[in-house]
């Protein structure tokens, strides 16, 4: 962040905030877009932007419940290599965010 001239990214505090509202924003588009993916293939009935947010935070976070999924039945071949995508950008910013969070509090103890 130095080369960019972004050093307040360097400490602690500020790289918390930072990251937290970098996935915040990440799982929102990953809601919407999931919210749209579901429309546009005619699955989505009954599904609301609540539910596309909690599969965007399960999916990303790995946990993977199970009670929304995409539906392989009405997947393309680019579905895939774009989901995918965009489950790993959620899981490297939220992994940063943890990361930030750790060295807070390794730093206090």
């Amino acid at each position: 962040f130095r080369k960019l001239r972004l050093k307040f990214l360097a400490k602690h505090g500020a790289g918390v905030v930072f990251w937290a509202i970098v996935a915040t924003v990440w799982l929102l588009f990953q809601g919407q877009l999931a919210y749209s993916w579901w429309d546009s293939r005619g699955q989505g009935e009954g599904i609301s932007k609540r539910d596309s947010l909690w599969f965007a935070y399960i999916s990303t976070t790995t946990v993977g419940l199970g009670d929304y999924y995409l539906q392989p039945e009405g997947m393309f071949i680019s579905d895939v290599f774009s989901w995918s995508l965009v489950f790993l950008a959620g899981f490297v910013f939220i992994t940063t965010l943890l990361n930030k969070v750790t060295e807070i509090v390794n730093a206090h103890f």
